[in-house]
C-alpha cells in the first residue's frame, strides 16, 4: 500500500505525479517505438527507469494466482536496440 498522497512531501508528491503522467502516456498510446543503444550488455538505465515506472500493479499488469498478467493486451510495441 504505501503512505496516503497527501501525507507525502510536496516533493515525493511530484515524483508521484510524474510517476503517473509516464503511465499514463503508455497506455494512452496506440503504438510504442523504444529505440536505444546497447551498453555493457543492457539498455541504457533511464530506459531501464522508465520501464520500471510503467509497470504497475492494477495499471498495466495484475497478479494472479498463475503469476503477473498483463493488461495492456493488443498495444503493439517496436523495440530496436544497436
Amino acid at each position: 500500500a504505501g503512505a496516503a498522497f497527501e501525507t507525502l512531501s510536496e516533493n515525493q508528491q511530484q515524483k508521484v505525479a510524474r510517476f503517473n503522467e509516464l503511465t499514463d502516456q503508455f497506455l494512452s498510446a496506440d503504438k510504442v517505438v523504444i529505440a536505444n543503444p546497447m551498453w555493457n550488455l543492457n539498455v541504457p538505465t533511464r530506459l531501464k527507469a522508465w520501464v520500471d515506472t510503467i509497470n504497475v500493479a492494477g495499471k498495466t499488469f495484475q497478479y494472479t494466482a498463475e503469476g503477473p498478467k498483463p493488461l495492456t493486451s493488443g498495444k503493439k510495441a517496436l523495440h530496436i536496440q544497436s
